[in-house]
């Protein structure tokens, strides 16, 4: 009695997906998420690894890298584990990545230089609000908060929720979440085409 062959298996030819490559000009978080992300490849550094050495997930890092969040308005304690895991300079990685200049306040490291800024500016963070700001005090998303890690407590504090809102807290109500430091300041901008327009009387 004679075996049935089993049919064999056809293994297909994989083709290799190309390198990414970093846009000639970056103008939007996208072109930045791209520009990472051919770097990474050029380094040889897994995205997963990466990612951990920042301290933040990996979805995060890929939202990043897909633009659906902006590299350059990335809060600074983030931007200064990203600075020193790329272990290039602040002004290479502004270069790089197309960082504008209103967003280098915020998108440098804490290292000496000439690789950072140094700790003059530890104590002080400035964060760009993604979401509006509740609580204590009220401001819209697209405002830049500056907050103070050290010194006297001030009248509010601002704390990450779990749910990853930021919230201002008076002085005495306690907040379950990551204290993110004492309310300093707040500097936004008013778009006039949002304004009502005058009338004439």
């Amino acid at each position: 009695m004679q075996e049935l062959s089993q049919p064999r298996r056809m293994l297909m030819p994989t083709t290799k997906r190309p390198d990414p490559v970093a846009p000639a000009l970056i103008l939007t978080p996208q072109d930045r998420g791209q520009a990472l992300k051919a770097w990474l490849k050029r380094k040889d550094i897994p995205v997963s690894d990466f990612a951990a050495a920042i301290g933040i997930g990996r979805a995060t890092l890929n939202r990043y890298i897909a633009g659906t969040k902006d590299l350059a308005t990335a809060e600074q304690s983030i931007a200064d584990r990203l600075l020193q895991a790329m272990g290039i300079s602040d002004g290479e990685a502004w270069t790089l990545l197309s960082i504008p200049e209103d967003n280098r306040r915020t998108f440098r490291s804490f290292r000496p230089p000439p690789l950072g800024h140094g700790t003059v500016t530890r104590t002080l963070s400035d964060i760009r609000l993604e979401e509006p700001l509740f609580g204590s005090v009220a401001l819209p998303a697209g405002t830049l908060i500056r907050v103070s890690h050290e010194g006297p407590a001030l009248e509010h504090s601002v704390v990450r929720l779990p749910d990853g809102r930021l919230y201002a807290a008076s002085a005495g109500v306690i907040a379950e979440g990551e204290q993110l430091g004492y309310l300093v300041s707040a500097h936004f901008a008013i778009r006039l085409t949002d304004a009502e327009p005058l009338q004439d009387q």
